[in-house]
Parts: structure tokens; sequence; C-alpha cells
């Protein structure tokens, strides 16, 4: 995750070839088969029930993005990708909303040429090619505000993408589920390159509260109703440099996953570069900007 003003960290790779697609994913007419799913029950012609059945893989792990363990396998958020430039190599997440489209954060547009899936970028997994880029017409540079980009790949993906969460539900979480390929210490300086995931508990929905007698937008240094925040209290769980344009999900009643937030900085009073608590960006908020791109995807 970058902070506004600091210098971004990159991490150069050698772009390797890539093993056959096959290997990992298969296709059917209905739906994308993951790894290990095909012996559940009603899945293949059932979408809710295939995404039931792979959250319901994560339960309440104490999976970490920063300072903690690598996802299980089979991948259960395959729509969880790395972002990667032709020059500079891997830097940001992001998350599939559509077979074709990509959301990320605005700032993270520096890493806009291929999207990864897979859940090492130094393994195998799948390289796809970005054909065009839209970010958010008011997006502020300096301030973060509408951080949201959305990226159209070159061909349609095998993954089920992630559906985006009400406002209703968003409004109603009491936490939510980090993931990124960022680094997974405190100082942001290591790890880089691994899917992780953790949970954070949610301290503002929509930087409208007021705590102490200090307003959360003043306090997060967050945007009224456009934004959210989540903050482990050990300071043990957070987004990290790297995770930037990654997804924040939360979980509806049946216990499914869907995107209530992109990661976008650190929180205004932070003192350390990963730790002290993130300012994710309400995608709910923005369903309208995103949905003009969808029908041409």
């Amino acid at each position: 995750m970058k902070t506004p003003g600091s210098k971004a960290k990159r991490l150069r790779l050698n772009r390797k070839p890539i093993p056959d697609w096959n290997r990992y994913y298969r296709v059917s007419c209905f739906e994308t088969k993951y790894p290990n799913e095909t012996g559940l029950s009603n899945l293949e012609t059932n979408p809710s029930a295939r995404r039931s059945a792979r959250d319901s893989r994560l339960g309440e792990q104490p999976f970490k993005v920063m300072g903690g363990l690598d996802i299980p396998a089979p991948d259960p958020l395959p729509d969880c990708v790395a972002l990667g430039s032709n020059t500079r190599g891997y830097g940001a997440s992001g998350v599939l909303i559509s077979p074709r489209v990509v959301l990320s954060a605005a700032h993270a547009a520096a890493y806009s040429d291929f999207v990864f899936f897979g859940d090492d970028v130094h393994r195998g997994g799948k390289v796809m090619k970005v054909i065009n880029r839209r970010i958010h017409q008011q997006f502020n540079p300096n301030t973060y505000e509408n951080d949201l980009m959305v990226l159209l790949l070159e061909h349609p993906v095998p993954v089920l993408p992630r559906v985006i969460a009400s406002t209703f539900l968003t409004d109603g979480a009491s936490a939510g589920l980090v993931a990124g390929f960022g680094y997974n210490d405190v100082a942001g300086t290591a790890g880089f390159g691994k899917k992780r995931l953790g949970h954070v508990p949610i301290v503002s929905n929509g930087c409208v509260g007021v705590k102490n007698g200090i307003a959360d937008a003043q306090q997060y240094r967050c945007f009224r109703n456009k934004e959210m925040v989540a903050i482990h209290p050990q300071g043990m769980v957070d987004a990290c440099t790297g995770d930037s344009g990654g997804p924040f999900y939360t979980r509806d009643p049946q216990g499914n996953l869907l995107l209530s937030g992109v990661t976008s900085r650190n929180v205004g009073d932070a003192s350390r570069p990963c730790g002290d608590g993130t300012v994710y960006v309400r995608v709910d908020r923005y369903f309208a900007w995103i949905s003009q791109f969808l029908p041409h995807a």
C-alpha cells in the first residue's frame, strides 16, 4: 500500500513462461470449476452454492496480509489478482468483477500493463494483458479521493468474478477480509508476491461517525460516505505496500464473501508503513461509474 507522498516500493521480476492454465482451472458451460470443488453438490449450475462452498473454506482462520501466513490451497480467492508493469514488474493488487474487468486503485495505475491470476507471482499462474484502462475522472492524486481504476483484459478469464456488496450489507458489517499480494512486515519491505489474507475489524463503515468528539473523517483522513476504515486492535493484521487496489470482503447472511472495498492507503494518523489501519474505497458508492464499463466486457 502506498502512502500519499511516499516513494512507491517496486519489485522487479523476470517474467517466466507460464504453464497451461487448464492445469489449474476447468471451464464448464455454466461456471468455472475451481480445483477440489467438483465433489461439492449443486456447484455447476448454482453460483450461490459455489461461492458459499468456496468461501466456507476460509472460516475465521488467522491468515494475515501483513505478518502472517499465506492463503490455504487450493486458492479460495482466485478473483484477487496482482497487477504488473512491463518496466517495473509487479507492484499492486486488484479484484476481478467481470470476466474481462479488474477493479483496482487509481494510484496503482503505474502497474496496469498486465494482470496475474494465481497465488504467487514467483510461481505458475496466468498472465493476462490489459488493453484498456479507465481512472476515475475525479481522482485526486494528492488526497487519493475517488481512488478507483478499472482495467479491461484482452480476453475473458475462466474465474468466477466477485459480486459487489450492497450498501445495506456494507453499512452493517463489523469486520472484513483483506487480501492482496503486498509485503507482510510492519516496515513494508519483505514478502511481496504471495497472496495473503486476514480478518480485520471495521472501525468506520462510512467515515461519518464521531468518536471521543473527533469525526472519523478527521481522525482517519477519509472521505465521508465514500470510504471505510478497518484497524486491527493489536496492529497484527493490516494491508501493506503492494496490496493497493486489492479487495476488502464482507460476508452476507449466508456466509458468502462479497466485495465491499478496495485498498487505498494508510489511515491519516498512521506512524508505521503497515499495521496502523487502512482506508478502503467503498465500491457500492461507485457502482454507477463501474457499471458503465461492464456491458462492454
